[in-house]
């Protein structure tokens, strides 16, 4: 499958979308927002990704070997996708459920899912028929819908859908029939989502607005701040890694503003799909 390099600071390589399980490490924050939380109406959802050591990230973009031309946003070692969208205009992001320790890694990859659902309906039928076989978050949208799939196994998933208001979340089980599922809570997982609840209070938003989301450093330096950073003099611990903001204005093309490395250490780029 040939992936093209799509900003100024990409060359063209190739990579191979295997099934390979590779062991997840990552914990992220997810926050979306559509309707009349969205300044001008339409969809923005929002990502940052962290790691426990140091990934060159890249942005990806496939046009030939798949139904739907995609891009989002992989780590260049395993080349997977962790947020995207289509020219359908689906976007889904996903986060690591570290709330389940030593669970399987079994995810259907984003990338397939990209390549072949028009629609958040479409998706969600996917993951139903292949996709859920191990602990795992997901922030869908298109451009009516704003979905929250949190998955334990086949048989227990929940789904939140909206089309008016916000949808955030960390890396913890948050919904009714899910919570009882979660071991023990990462503590950078619940700050993360309380100072992310509480960014999001104040409707409706723009991008900018989402960018900075992703650049905040409140109850940091280190894992505890939504852009994380290791404290001074530590070699070790969570650190940000990527962010990414995509936008569905009404009747407009889509816009993903970007950041490869920490948000906070440079500018976001724009490119239209």
């Amino acid at each position: 499958m040939a992936l093209k390099w799509v900003s100024s600071l990409i060359a063209l390589f190739i990579l191979d979308f295997g099934s390979v399980l590779r062991r997840d490490n990552s914990a992220c924050t997810l926050y979306g927002a559509i309707g009349r939380a969205v300044e001008g109406g339409g969809v923005l959802v929002g990502k940052t990704r962290d790691l426990t050591k140091q990934e060159e990230q890249v942005l990806l973009k496939e046009t030939s070997s798949s139904r739907f031309s995609y891009l989002g946003i992989a780590s260049r070692k395993n080349g997977r996708l962790t947020g995207g969208i289509n020219e359908k205009r689906l976007i889904i992001v996903n986060a690591s459920a570290a709330s389940i320790k030593d669970r399987p890694r079994k995810h259907l990859h984003v990338e397939s899912v990209l390549g072949r659902a028009a629609s958040v309906a479409e998706a969600l039928k996917i993951f139903r028929e292949e996709g859920m076989g191990s602990p795992i978050h997901y922030l869908l949208a298109d451009q009516k819908n704003l979905v929250l799939l949190e998955v334990y196994n086949p048989e227990r998933f929940e789904i939140r859908d909206i089309s008016e208001g916000v949808l955030v979340h960390t890396n913890h089980y948050l919904l009714p029939s899910m919570a009882a599922l979660n071991g023990k809570i990462d503590r950078s997982s619940s700050v993360r989502l309380d100072r992310i609840q509480s960014l999001m209070k104040d409707p409706p938003f723009k991008i900018g607005q989402f960018i900075s989301f992703s650049r905040d450093h409140l109850n940091g330096p280190g894992n505890l701040a939504i852009c994380r950073h290791r404290p001074p003099g530590r070699k070790s611990g969570g650190i940000t890694v990527s962010a990414i903001v995509f936008s569905l204005p009404e009747g407009e093309p889509p816009e993903i503003w970007f950041r490869l490395g920490q948000p906070c250490e440079g500018p976001f780029e724009k490119i239209s799909f």
